[in-house]
């Protein structure tokens, strides 16, 4: 009895440190912590107060539990070594904080982390887009050539709001189990088309459209694992040529050639942007100390403080400020949640993770925990994985012992 109180006890603080992360990096994104340059703002100061006892805790747990599984000892051990390395060149310690949730989520269950996220996510857009559509807080609007309004919603940019949506579907979907209905899907479009009316963002609103019709046919599909497992060494290699196309783009990129002008209007200067960072700063083997300039609710009141030079891809930023090392380690990670989950027959997180894999060469969240929780499913899974395999061979040998016995009676 004891055991099993101190066992949910352990499982509260995890999912304490999840919800108080999440929570405070969401609202740090909202109007209320975001204030002109040089006025102190008592919510940033409560909302960080917030985040570091979340990391607090996730120290906490890790010294509770010096280690669960001996297997990824070495591999965590590794990761670690790398990002401090990281860190230290980059002068930003946003990954070795992002690494103490990681391995503080070890041995959590995925389905009760991703609900956790979808609770703290959804609550907090609803407040935030709600409180904006009444009057509480102000509706912040940026106007972009061509007459192109685009409504804060109560955040600090555009594109937090529809941008949050989307993951929030992917965790929806995934909480379901890849199945959704006619009626879901008609009420997900609707919200869809709001937040592309009033935020304009209409790259994450094509890719919303395009997966949920996706999982909607995916639902009324009998053999749901066939074509993964026909195509299960391109969906593992997938992370890697997403960020081989994001590479090749930003080296290749031509200013004088009409074809890549197109592309790069239709992409809104994402293509131009990827190149300028190459050469700014090219490629590194551990990183280098960058400040990302771009827009929001401080420039909107303040104007630029810099030259505007934010890189949209995630693959490319994490290049540029991490380093190689740190983009290789990413990409494996990403990859063996891939094969996991093809191994543990979860063929709709299969397809979540190759949309997210792809959505991220023109997107900056891949290993963003507050959007994208899914990257911390790699802890999840590969424990649930040892689980279960280490409750097949216990049994196993039981049978065995048992078989042995049965013998030497006969004998």
């Amino acid at each position: 009895m004891c055991a099993r109180i101190k066992y949910r006890r352990d499982f509260v603080e995890q999912y304490l440190m999840v919800f108080f992360f999440v929570a405070s990096v969401v609202l740090e994104g909202s109007v209320w912590a975001s204030r002109p340059e040089g006025i102190v703002n008592s919510a940033a100061l409560i909302l960080k107060t917030m985040r570091y006892f979340s990391y607090f805790l996730a120290v906490l747990i890790i010294i509770k539990k010096p280690f669960y599984y001996k297997k990824l000892l070495s591999a965590i051990i590794f990761a670690i070594t790398i990002i401090t390395i990281s860190m230290l060149a980059s002068t930003s310690k946003t990954m070795l904080l992002y690494m103490l949730i990681f391995v503080a989520a070890l041995n959590m269950e995925s389905e009760r982390l991703i609900k956790c996220t979808f609770i703290a996510q959804a609550s907090l857009l609803l407040l935030i887009v709600g409180c904006s559509m009444l009057g509480i807080v102000q509706d912040y609007i940026w106007i972009e050539s061509g007459s192109r309004l685009r409504h804060f919603l109560g955040f600090s940019w555009t594109t937090i709001g529809p941008v949050l949506y989307f993951y929030l579907l992917l965790q929806y979907i995934f909480l379901r189990k890849g199945k959704i209905n006619i009626i879901e899907y008609a009420i997900f479009m609707m919200i869809d088309i709001f937040f592309f009316k009033m935020t304009n963002t209409r790259t994450c609103f094509y890719v919303s459209i395009l997966f949920l019709t996706f999982f909607l046919v995916y639902s009324f599909t009998k053999s749901k694992g066939r074509l993964v497992k026909k195509i299960k060494y391109l969906c593992i290699i997938t992370p890697f040529i997403s960020a081989g196309i994001s590479l090749w783009s930003a080296m290749s990129y031509d200013a004088n050639n009409y074809l890549w002008r197109y592309w790069d209007i239709f992409f809104n200067g994402r293509l131009s942007l990827g190149r300028k960072g190459m050469v700014d700063y090219g490629i590194t083997l551990f990183g280098q100390p960058v400040k990302w300039v771009g827009n929001g609710l401080q420039v909107l009141l303040n104007g630029y403080s810099a030259e505007y030079n934010y890189v949209d891809s995630a693959y490319l930023q994490i290049l540029y400020q991490y380093g190689c090392l740190l983009l290789i380690l990413i990409l494996i990670v990403f990859s063996a949640l891939v094969y996991i989950s093809i191994k543990r027959e979860k063929f709709y997180l299969t397809w979540i993770l190759l949309i997210i894999s792809v959505y991220c060469i023109t997107e900056p969240r891949l290993v963003n925990l507050t959007y994208n929780p899914f990257i911390l499913l790699c802890a999840t899974e590969w424990t649930e994985y040892y689980k279960h395999c280490d409750i097949e061979q216990r049994i196993m040998g039981s049978i065995e012992r048992d078989i042995q016995c049965d013998g030497k009676l006969y004998e």
